[in-house]
């Protein structure tokens, strides 16, 4: 009988302290996944902000790191060559890429949904000249040895300007056009370095509203004859194809950033100005872009037109083999 016992309490013993010990062992925590973004540290780029704020990212795993640089042009080779994941990109410095690289294969970039759009209800990009210049209207832009400013060369702001002095018959004969990176192009005007700045905001509206020497043209991307498709989040065939369920991941974390962005406009602003360098104040007065989670179908094929139209390509890849499916 007393051995009995004795066995029964070592067995109860047993239980308890198996028990105990499973309960205070908490499953070991999944590492996130890393992944190297490429973006411009504007507000256009507020799906990344958003999502990091709102831990979009976090939640789905993901360990989203920032590499700040000057635009498409200089960040997709570095997203074809893996020194970077993904990239913030004009869609037209994408389409280039594309075309460079030929048939479909691993060094296509894919848009991966998250997209900005610009409309009448949503302006981003302007053309500023300084108050003092002769330029006072848009006919004056035909005259000749005009220097224009973009933040890099073969993008949407080159695509945009060309596209604009053409429509309204003012393209000069001589088209002298200067890349210099978004935030150092009122400098350039103060300093005569150019005549015509083709910028975006946060340099627009602030910039108008404190100083009394820049003075707004034009918004050249002319929204109120169409809606165009100015940038996106792209990655390689090769890294998508190897990180499957991340890029899924990812690409969910920038759609929940934009339904978050559509219904929250005050937020939104609120967390541009803590990502950002643009103070409060200016934040709440600028325009923004449409923060979408789909590349169109139509406004990719209209941009495709233009590109065609100023020899910016000759064979674009199909608008399927542009975007990641999901």
């Amino acid at each position: 009988m007393r051995r009995r016992l004795q066995g029964l309490w070592l067995l109860l013993l047993f239980v308890l302290f198996f028990q105990g010990g499973c309960s205070k062992t908490p499953p070991p925590e999944r590492p996130k996944q890393v992944i190297n973004v490429g973006y411009i540290q504007i507000a256009e780029c507020a799906h990344l902000y958003v999502a990091l704020s709102q831990s979009f990212f976090s939640n789905e795993g993901l360990d989203v790191r920032l590499t700040p640089l000057r635009g498409g042009a200089e960040i997709l080779p570095r997203v074809k060559n893996g020194g970077l994941d993904v990239g913030f990109t004009n869609v037209v410095s994408m389409v280039i890429e594309n075309e460079r690289a030929g048939m479909p294969g691993p060094q296509t970039l894919k848009s991966l949904g998250a997209s900005t759009y610009e409309n009448p209800t949503h302006l981003n990009h302007a053309l500023l000249v300084r108050a003092d210049s002769s330029i006072e209207k848009v006919t004056d832009l035909r005259h000749e040895g005009l220097r224009f400013a973009v933040n890099t060369r073969n993008n949407v702001e080159e695509l945009m300007l060309r596209r604009y002095l053409v429509e309204n018959k003012v393209m000069p004969k001589v088209f002298n056009i200067q890349p210099i990176p978004f935030p150092d192009m009122l400098a350039a005007l103060d300093t005569r370095r150019v005549d015509v700045v083709a910028v975006v905001e946060p340099f627009i509206v602030p910039a108008l509203s404190r100083a009394s020497q820049y003075r707004l043209l034009a918004h050249h991307y002319e929204p109120e004859k169409r809606e165009t498709i100015v940038a996106t989040y792209a990655a390689s065939t090769d890294w998508i194809n190897k990180h499957q369920d991340t890029a899924q991941a990812l690409v969910r974390a920038l759609t929940a950033a934009s339904k978050f962005m559509q219904e929250n406009d005050a937020a939104t602003r609120k967390i541009i100005a803590d990502f950002t360098r643009i103070s409060a104040t200016d934040v709440q007065s600028m325009g923004l872009p449409l923060f979408t989670d789909e590349l169109r179908r139509s406004s990719y094929l209209e941009l495709i037109d233009d590109m065609q139209q100023f020899g910016m390509i000759t064979k674009p890849l199909a608008y399927d083999e542009s975007i990641l499916r999901h």
